[in-house]
């Protein structure tokens, strides 16, 4: 039960489902400790199921492992008693199927990536991973080593802020179940669950005090759902096949699940939710990046943020701008800065930008810009002609 409920919360959002298959237990308090490996391997041939990931919860483990798999692709893990229900269970489920640490053999990487199908954990959608911790990750952000930049929330990773998979190790994971003889076995082939699906207008945010409607598609007719949400969510209507939704707040991690009963077996689809706000025009700045004032004939950076930050696309914006009098080079409405070059010979530009979400759109906020000829000895202006000024 444990690794059904714990695991389908971490890889149900990659289509992929654990069912439990039943709690033996071993009357043996010699395998409460394990002390080698000999000792782990000998439990892993007690109770041992050939068509299951079989789980063994223990006491303790060697040179404070929380954790323990006997190989990569296998279908035996153990995890100590007091981890098991937070993402270690996870962790070495993704050993079994077939993942390695982000952190594989890190001194042994090039920086660069160019090794990234030979070198590591073999995968090319995880960036060189220094070996993260509590000491290089504080409040999930890398503080480590600049010549890194890993993956914080990698669930292969030591961070402990680790919660998701990269698109390469799903696949790895996928060739693992289809080509691995001892993970194929453990295949459930009673049932096709890979064509059930979310659908959902948009994409999976919720807005704060707004409804939404998320749809579970392909459900087999003689199954039941049953509608789990967090605590911060209200269902205010649901059926068989959908869910309407209200988020109240955004005080917790905001999640779905719908429990599908099948032939007396339970499968859960989870659904992480990206919490919004209507944006709203007091949260807007706008500032000329590096250089003020303006200067006629140079194109300058002019970015807007959104309760401070810079938004190249993570916090979900269509940005919109209004810029009379000048020539501008416009980047992807997802990013909230332009380049202007003013022509003629204005003393100021007045710049409007708002921001829309699936919550709704700011009004306009504008600043005044002055505008200045370049001095010819300026060390920080703006780049001459076509070139632009970051």
């Amino acid at each position: 039960m444990c690794l059904r409920r714990i695991s389908n919360n971490y890889y149900n959002q990659y289509k992929i489902y654990f069912v439990s298959n039943g709690i033996d237990y071993i009357d043996n308090s010699n395998f409460l400790v394990s002390g080698s490996h000999d000792e782990i391997n000998q439990l892993f041939t007690i109770n041992n199921s050939v068509d299951s990931i079989n789980l063994y919860i223990i006491e303790k483990l060697w040179d404070s492992h929380v954790g323990y798999t006997n190989s990569i692709s296998t279908n035996n893990v153990a995890v100590l008693r007091d981890y098991i229900f937070n993402s270690t269970t996870p962790h070495e489920i993704g050993h079994a199927l077939g993942l390695y640490h982000t952190h594989e053999d890190s001194n042994k990487v090039k920086l660069d990536g160019s090794d990234c199908s030979i070198s590591g954990d073999l995968i090319c959608d995880t960036p060189p991973d220094p070996g993260l911790n509590e000491e290089n990750v504080v409040n999930c952000k890398y503080v480590g080593d600049s010549r890194y930049n890993p993956l914080v929330d990698n669930l292969m990773s030591y961070s402990p802020c680790r919660t998701k998979l990269t698109n390469g190790q799903v696949w790895r994971i996928r060739q693992t179940i289809k080509n691995n003889e001892v993970i194929r076995k453990t295949l459930n082939t009673t049932h096709e669950l890979n064509f059930i699906n979310w659908k959902f207008d948009k994409s999976s945010s919720v807005c704060l005090n707004q409804s939404k409607t998320f749809i579970l598609e392909n459900i087999p007719t003689d199954c039941f759902v049953t509608w789990k949400v967090s605590d911060n969510i209200t269902i205010k209507t649901s059926n068989n096949s959908s869910v309407e939704i209200n988020l109240n707040n955004l005080n917790f991690e905001s999640y779905l699940k719908a429990i599908l009963l099948i032939d007396s077996r339970f499968y859960t689809f989870y659904l992480r939710l990206n919490q919004l706000e209507h944006p709203l025009e007091s949260n807007l700045t706008l500032e000329s990046f590096k250089s003020t004032p303006i200067y006629l004939g140079r194109f300058t950076n002019i970015t807007a943020r959104y309760n401070s930050i810079i938004d190249v696309g993570q916090l979900g914006y269509t940005w919109e701008w209004s810029v009379p009098s000048s020539q501008v080079i416009y980047h992807s409405p997802n990013y909230s800065y332009i380049h202007v070059s003013p022509i003629g010979t204005p003393s100021s530009l007045y710049i409007q930008v708002k921001a829309s979400n699936e919550c709704g759109c700011t009004n306009w906020k504008g600043k005044w810009f002055k505008v200045e000829p370049a001095p010819d000895d300026c060390i920080d202006c703006p780049t001459k002609g076509g070139e632009i000024h970051y």
